[in-house]
């Protein structure tokens, strides 16, 4: 009688989970990779550059002009940078680390899911999720969900040029809403995703030591 381990002891609905989280991963990690290409030191850093190349990716799904509306949210971002005290050059640089460390977060998830999938070593994955949902996931979902309900009762504050510019029309508004809209119900769907994919991790049964190996003859 010959022992073989048994390597694979993950259930097959986190195997699935862990596939889709890898999929959604893999888009942010490309945007990542992109970002470092075209913006690829932090001398390079500045708040409309920080928005341009997510812009990019989602108008060309969407249909919008992203130069247009990185400078509609322009206003947003400089007035968030008044209100924590930042200059604006130090917002653009604190940006630039916060979103490469995104982005390698995003790698290591990726990397992790693999192993899971090939291996089911559950190890990297798990600390890679874990720090995605506590340093990211938490901030973005109170950004994107704080931020609109902000704005649409201080528009002067967010959009402080909106009385005065012409090209601050109703359609470029509604141009506007629908990419928040889409943006923030994006972010809100990765998020869940990351939640219920490392609850079914945790959560999962675990294998009795007996089952851990297979007698075969």
């Amino acid at each position: 009688l010959a022992k073989k381990r048994m390597i694979n002891h993950v259930n097959p609905a986190v195997r699935f989970l862990v596939a889709l989280s890898f999929i959604n991963h893999a888009i942010f990690a490309a945007l990542f990779m992109w970002r470092g290409i075209i913006r690829p030191n932090v001398a390079d850093a500045s708040l409309e550059r920080s928005l341009l190349v997510e812009t990019q990716f989602l108008c060309a799904a969407i249909g919008c002009d992203s130069k247009e509306i990185v400078s509609h949210f322009i206003g947003v971002y400089r007035a968030a940078v008044g209100w924590v005290g930042l200059t604006e050059l130090g917002a653009a640089s604190a940006l630039f680390w916060y979103m490469s460390l995104e982005g390698l977060l995003h790698l290591g998830i990726c990397a992790g899911a693999l192993i899971l999938l090939i291996g089911a070593r559950t190890h990297a994955f798990h600390l890679f999720l874990l720090a995605e949902l506590l340093i990211m996931d938490v901030a973005y979902t109170v950004v994107f969900f704080a931020v609109p309900y902000y704005c649409m009762r201080h528009l002067d504050v967010c959009f402080p040029t909106s009385q005065q510019s012409d090209d601050r029309t109703f359609f470029a508004g509604l141009h506007l809403a629908g990419f928040f809209m889409t943006l923030a119900w994006l972010q809100h769907l990765s998020v869940f995703l990351d939640v219920v994919t490392y609850g079914a991790l945790v959560l999962q049964p675990k294998p009795d030591k007996g089952d851990r190996s297979k007698k075969i003859c």
